[in-house]
């Protein structure tokens, strides 16, 4: 049963890949999509088995046992349910639903939870159930972009198959149990039905699945919304005027999006995006020595990972005591500025588990961020290119980073053969510049807020896709043909 019934639920999947119009593409077959499916299938079980092995205590297992934990809540205690659900009861048997303790932003963990539970309903606690429904999903978002963008690689279709369902980086992380397989989905659609802001004319469907989109990546990451808001805004401006002064309706755009910004962080310190930034990227550090890490109702505190069976003492509901004498670091809730270092504690608070980090094998040097807009903009080409440059370590003896740095080195030439073979063609300026600001907002935020580098990897990976497409749009596909033994497998 454990390899029957996700087997029977991929065949349901690719008979529906044959049957649903929406995988009907000219110039790719249905094979090449069964193809893609079954690959992320297969790599999605790699990716569980990753997890399994390299970090045990990762969300990805997190996602499925919650949601296997509120079915269970469901089915025997539906008012208990209604709490946690309606009144977001934070329920200490439910390790990521309690994850997040911060106010500003919705906990997207939460969402997660939820998608899984849902799961549940037909996987009957069967894991790689689950991994094939993300895989699905994603599938239908990766397919909405490609949908989007052949009209403008319709002589190199091949190379537009390769940089939205193959990339690695992009192939592993939507493939799993994990946000980014839902945000796909949710990216896919949203820029599908809008045409990424060009659109005309909405039908009825068109509405909803627009509203379906933006309910996703409201609760999933809201700041990808944000990042695709202005390029969706100006490129609306553009289809309802013309296509002239492009960069004029840009620069507009993000200007009506800073004012908007500026008004909520007055009204509204708490949601004061740069210190939102900035608070993230001190936790990040924090987080990027690994360790355990536990909450109080005034100390966030990092027991070192080796030493967590010696140091907590499990109490009940979840809960756990620090062993006296004990070394620790604490910080205050209200910053993450100064870590205090605990000699011999005396504490006896109660603490809950937030959650598991295993300590990262490469981090990279912090960034020196400070809630002010100057030192933002100071930090902020250091943070874009950590994002376009990390990992590039090829002595490590950490094989996924290795892979990783290769996979750099791939953009790094791609990079290279743009601007060997550079041409711009004026009607495609719109499209260029949604995915350039789109790509360039998402690497930076990733590189202000991520200190080590197998995050920063996943985080920037929803902005990849858009990243290659940005390139490729700018190579003349006339002289691809003429680059030695490649030429021919490039061009259609």
């Amino acid at each position: 049963m454990q390899l029957l019934l996700p087997f029977i639920y991929a065949i349901l999947f690719i008979l529906l890949i044959y049957k649903m119009n929406f995988f009907v593409i000219d110039g790719l077959s249905k094979r090449s999509i069964v193809f893609v499916f079954i690959l992320k299938i297969i790599v999605g079980i790699a990716l569980h088995f990753i997890y399994t092995f390299y970090y045990p205590e990762g969300d990805m297992k997190s996602y499925f046992d919650d949601g296997n934990k509120l079915f269970y809540i469901l089915t025997n205690d539906s008012n208990h349910f209604k709490e946690i659900i309606l009144k977001g009861d934070n329920f200490n048997e439910l390790f990521t639903w309690n994850a997040s303790f911060e106010k500003t932003l919705y906990n997207d963990s939460r969402t997660m939870v939820l998608l899984n539970l849902l799961f549940r309903f037909f996987s009957f606690g069967n894991f790689y159930v689950h991994i094939i429904f993300m895989s699905f999903l994603s599938l239908i978002g990766l397919t909405a972009i490609y949908k989007t963008f052949i009209i403008y690689f319709k002589s190199t279709k091949k190379i537009l198959f390769f940089i939205v369902f193959l990339l690695p980086s992009v192939l592993l992380w939507s493939s799993g149990v994990l946000k980014e397989g839902l945000l796909f989905f949710g990216v896919g659609l949203l820029l599908y039905t809008t045409n990424c802001g060009l659109a005309t004319k909405y039908n009825f469907r068109n509405v909803l699945l627009l509203c379906l989109s933006i309910f996703i990546l409201l609760f999933l990451k809201f700041y990808i919304l944000i990042a695709l808001l202005p390029g969706l805004f100006a490129n609306f401006l553009i289809s309802h005027s013309s296509n002239q002064f492009v960069f004029l309706k840009y620069i507009s755009s993000y200007f009506i999006l800073f004012v908007l910004i500026a008004f909520f962080s007055f009204s509204k310190p708490e949601f004061n995006p740069i210190k939102i930034i900035a608070n993230k990227q001190e936790k990040s550090e924090a987080v990027a020595m690994g360790g355990v890490f536990l909450l109080s109702d005034n100390y966030f505190v990092r027991v070192d990972y080796q030493q967590k069976d010696e140091i907590l003492i499990p109490q009940e509901n979840n809960k756990f005591k620090i062993k006296l004498h004990s070394n620790y670091d604490q910080w205050k809730l209200t910053s993450f500025k100064d870590t205090i270092h605990i000699i011999h504690s005396t504490d006896t608070s109660l603490y809950k588990l937030v959650y598991i980090v295993v300590p990262p094998n490469y981090n990279i040097n912090p960034l020196k961020l400070q809630p002010t807009i100057s030192s933002l903009l100071k930090n902020t080409p250091k943070a874009f290119y950590n994002s376009l440059a990390t990992p590039l370590e090829f002595g490590t003896k950490n094989w996924l980073i290795f892979c990783a740095s290769l996979e750099n080195i791939f953009y790094f030439l791609c990079i290279i053969l743009m601007i060997i073979y550079f041409k711009i063609q004026e009607s495609d300026k719109a499209i260029l510049f949604f995915c350039c600001s789109f790509f360039v907002i998402i690497y930076t935020l990733a590189g202000l807020t991520t200190p080590f580098a197998g995050a920063l990897v996943r985080y920037r990976t929803p902005a990849l896709p858009f990243m290659m497409i940005f390139i490729f749009m700018l190579v003349d596909k006339n002289k691809l043909k003429t680059i030695p033994f490649l030429g021919k497998y490039l061009t259609d």
